[in-house]
Parts: C-alpha cells; sequence; structure tokens
C-alpha cells in the first residue's frame, strides 16, 4: 500500500486512507498528495489512519500543513480513523481536539 490512497471522493469530500510510517521519508508524499486533492477542489479531507505504524514530528507536520491549506479554501481535515499509534502522538502534542473527530 501506498502512503496514501484514495477511497473514494464525492462532491467535495474526499476520503483517504493513510498507512505505514507518516515521518520525513513520507510526510511531504502525504502532503502533496493532500494538497493536490484540495487544489482539485476536495476541500472536505477525511482521514483513514488506523493503518499508520508510527508518528513523528514531520508527519504531524504535513498532516496540520494539508489541514492548513483545506481551512484556507473554507474547507477541513478530520481525522476518523486513528491508530492507537497515532492517537498517542496527537494526545501528548495537544491536538487531538484539532484533527480527531
Amino acid at each position: 500500500m501506498k502512503p496514501v490512497e484514495v477511497v473514494w471522493a464525492d462532491g467535495y469530500t474526499v476520503h483517504v486512507a493513510v498507512a505505514g510510517e507518516l515521518n520525513l521519508a513520507t510526510g511531504d508524499v502525504v502532503l502533496r498528495k493532500l494538497s493536490s486533492l484540495v487544489d482539485r477542489g476536495y476541500v472536505h479531507l477525511v482521514i483513514d489512519a488506523s493503518k499508520v505504524s508510527f508518528c513523528d514530528s514531520s508527519g504531524l507536520g504535513a498532516l496540520l500543513r494539508a489541514r492548513a491549506r483545506a481551512s484556507a479554501v473554507a474547507g477541513d481535515l478530520t481525522i476518523r480513523s486513528a491508530s492507537p499509534q497515532l492517537r498517542r502522538v496527537l494526545e501528548i502534542a495537544g491536538i487531538q481536539k484539532l484533527l480527531l473527530s
């Protein structure tokens, strides 16, 4: 599986799955994909991150930058399913309420 794959899209909403490690090596890939979706009009990003095995500050930065990109065009980014590892990192960073639904 790629680090990020579109699961389905409808109207202005796109559901994507993010899997594996979300770190310096993959964060830019995820950000580019999410940004390209916003550029194509999918401003509501719904993330399934249930298969994220690791996330560092680069991964968090990618998610936050993608959220900012969507917010700039009246959209949003929501993580609907977070792995325990990602959920813990979001809690430690104090941004779980910002990203988790």
